[in-house]
């Protein structure tokens, strides 16, 4: 049996916000100050040094729901009590002001293909709390040649080196959670988190971009071959709206009845997850139950092709972001 993915060891870096935060520093790439905490009251005694807002990480997996954006010390308090009733560290950061980029790469070793970069909307609404992700987008405009090289050289690189040198290196896909910060009018890439694997929604934009066949780009990774294949790309654009259930992200809702009307569109397709079918009723599951993807010449077209889609489907509390492609 074949398995495509990281070993054990190389996934700590989506398995350890602190692992990842040390590999960084020890290797100079960039990425915000930050502190590591055992306990509530040692976190707390720390906010001082880092200023409101900070942000707060649970230390392990969270399902994408660990991180806090704290914006007083109230809020701060509140977050690390919940934090730590499920995590034994959390990972304080500097709050870095700028755009948040998602970055994937077909990884073996050293030899990489780096996909377009994406656009993740990870909170709720503007102003919401964090999820797993309510909609995403590709390629995005911010990255240009110049800083698509500052990311190989300072971000990518240097972590693929550290993990060969320490005899755990990466074969599968790597994400790379971005802040772009902007500094004397350029903007800088500074290395926010790791995930080992596709992350979503940015796989539901991604995948329709592909002209090589994702087999063939998951066999020559495995089978270090991949400098002996060319990433061909569709000339497009792809956006994905998540619709989210009524009581996420705070806790699970389920069995409402999903609607969905005939879909006409040519562009664009009903990505399904948290979504089951009993008895010829479709039914949901848990937080996010689908991703309406669209796609075309312009992100213009691909977010109208998207956002037809969100029309057609209907269910009790349904949850999205109007928003999603808007920088």
């Amino acid at each position: 049996m074949v398995v495509f993915g990281p070993s054990k060891r190389a996934s700590m870096l989506e398995g350890s916000k602190s692992f990842t935060k040390e590999l960084a520093t020890a290797h100079h790439i960039p990425t915000a100050p930050y502190a590591i905490a055992t306990n509530p009251q040692e976190a707390l005694e720390m906010i001082p040094s880092f200023g409101c807002p900070v942000v707060l990480k649970a230390d392990g997996l969270a399902q994408g729901k660990g991180v806090v954006v704290a914006q007083n010390e109230n809020e701060a308090k509140i977050a690390l009590e919940n934090l730590f009733k499920a995590h034994s560290k959390v990972v304080l950061e500097k709050f870095l002001e700028g755009f948040e980029l998602s970055v994937f790469a077909f990884v073996s070793g050293q030899d990489f293909l780096l996909l377009p970069a994406c656009h993740d909307y990870k909170k709720l609404h503007p102003n919401g709390p964090n999820t797993g992700g309510m909609g995403a987008f590709a390629p995005s405009p911010l990255c240009d040649d110049a800083l698509q090289e500052k990311i190989i050289e300072r971000i990518l690189k240097p972590t693929l080196q550290a993990l060969n040198a320490n005899d755990t290196p990466f074969v599968g896909v790597l994400y790379a959670g971005l802040m772009l910060v902007e500094q004397e009018g350029v903007l800088e890439p500074y290395l926010l988190e790791f995930n080992v694997r596709f992350g979503d929604p940015e796989c539901s934009v991604l995948l329709p971009l592909l002209k090589t066949p994702l087999l063939d780009l998951l066999e020559a990774t495995l089978q270090g071959n991949l400098d002996q294949i060319q990433l061909e790309l569709h000339p497009q654009h792809a956006l994905g709206v998540v619709l989210a259930s009524k009581d996420y992200p705070h806790q699970i809702s389920q069995g409402q009845s999903v609607y969905i009307d005939p879909i006409d569109e040519k562009n664009a397709h009903l990505d399904l997850g948290k979504i089951t079918q009993e008895n010829g009723v479709f039914l949901v599951t848990g937080g996010r139950v689908c991703v309406c993807v669209g796609w075309g010449k312009s992100l213009a077209e691909a977010k109208s092709h998207a956002y037809h889609l969100v029309k057609k489907v209907q269910f009790e509390g349904m949850q999205f972001r109007e928003d999603i492609g808007v920088l």
